[in-house]
């Protein structure tokens, strides 16, 4: 079943986990580059960090088209938004 799949998605040291992420997203062209990088905390296991850019800009891009169909929907809430929130 699904949570048999996702313990071998969590457990795999390859990245799995976050490719089948970024492909619930429809991100199939998106390459991670997995690989081992020195951080604060130690040696991790992680996607490049042209990946990581590509990711948040990509995350930013929906959370725009998201809250604009939100603001769209909701013509209170965009109000809200329009006059700086609660002022």
């Amino acid at each position: 079943g699904i949570a048999n799949r996702l313990c071998r998605l969590t457990n795999s040291p390859d990245g799995h986990l976050d490719q089948t992420v970024a492909e619930s997203y429809g991100w199939d062209d998106l390459s991670l580059s997995h690989g081992f990088v020195d951080t604060a905390e130690g040696t991790r296991f992680t996607i490049s960090e042209e990946s990581k850019g590509e990711v948040l800009q990509r995350l930013f891009d929906l959370n725009l088209q998201r809250s604009s169909k939100s603001q769209n929907e909701n013509p209170i809430v965009g109000d809200l938004f329009a006059k700086g929130g609660d002022k």
